[in-house]
């Protein structure tokens, strides 16, 4: 940033910026003290925005190899910095990025968004569509947790292999809904909650609350989790047509975000507002 603006801000104060402010007449700022919880966080953001610029600045001439160099250099800068420093974990030449290990004769197929980037999809044209890759996420998840507002049949039946895939490698899933003003199919619940893998619980009363979320976490035991949160419910215009946005989260650059996930997705499991569905009854 060369020029800062009047408004709200949540930075470092650098020395860029100080001599900024220093320069300036009838512009006053307003800052706190770093505290000491939250200096590693607001560091590492700074570092990673100094030295993304950086990498991106060295010669075209043989790039990629300066690159992996310049980040094994400053790995190993970080080391001499304290004695009982963990061992840096160089890059290895030339820079490969891992997608997948596995048994078999092929590996699994990821989503086509990144695992460990956060995107925003829209449905749009010249994007997959979000049944896409809700099925992508579901064929490489651990554990499934779902709190989707309406379950329709046409949602069920997009995915519904994807979760029969999932209940044949023994994947739990956890699903809360609701019926709230009747939007519900009584016959897509019904599939859901025969699977054996699936758990299901509904609100059957939303005078009290109404229960209008829509997000998933897809959580991975190797720490490449993602969680979804959007307008979308579990239905066939919202997963392929429908003008619907939807954040995903990478848990490699938002851990606390799939932890606050799974707390409050934890609590509403144990409201009494939410009732166990058997199939069956």
């Amino acid at each position: 940033m060369t020029e800062f603006k009047e408004g709200v801000y949540d930075q470092l104060m650098t020395r860029r910026l100080r001599q900024f402010l220093d320069r300036q007449s009838g512009l006053k700022s307003s800052v706190d003290a770093l505290e000491g919880a939250d200096c590693p966080d607001y560091l590492a953001r700074h570092l990673i925005r100094q030295i993304k610029s950086a990498l991106r600045g060295l010669p075209n001439e043989d790039r990629q190899r300066r690159q992996v160099e310049l980040a094994n250099t400053l790995l190993e800068f970080v080391k001499v910095q304290r004695d009982d420093a963990a061992e840096p974990d160089p890059i290895d030449p030339p820079g490969e990025v891992l997608r997948a290990l596995y048994r078999g004769a092929a590996p699994p197929v990821p989503p086509s968004t990144p695992l460990s980037a956060t995107t925003l999809l829209m449905n749009a044209l010249d994007e997959p569509r979000l049944g896409f890759e809700l099925e992508r996420e579901l064929a490489t998840a651990d554990h499934v947790f779902m709190v989707v507002s309406f379950v329709q049949w046409r949602g069920w039946q997009r995915l519904k292999s994807a979760f029969h895939d999932l209940a044949e490698r023994h994947v739990p899933i956890r699903l809360l809904t609701t019926t709230y003003i009747g939007a519900t199919d009584f016959r897509a619940i019904q599939e859901l909650a025969r699977l054996p893998n699936v758990e299901l619980r509904i609100s059957l009363d939303g005078r009290r609350r109404r229960l209008h979320a829509k997000a998933w976490l897809f959580q991975r035991d190797n720490g490449f989790s993602s969680v979804y949160v959007g307008s979308a419910n579990l239905s066939g215009p919202a997963l392929e047509d429908g003008i619907e946005w939807t954040v995903k989260l990478s848990e490699v650059e938002a851990p606390h975000i799939v932890e606050r996930f799974r707390g409050a997705f934890d609590s509403l499991w144990c409201d009494e507002e939410f009732e166990v569905f058997r199939p069956d009854d």
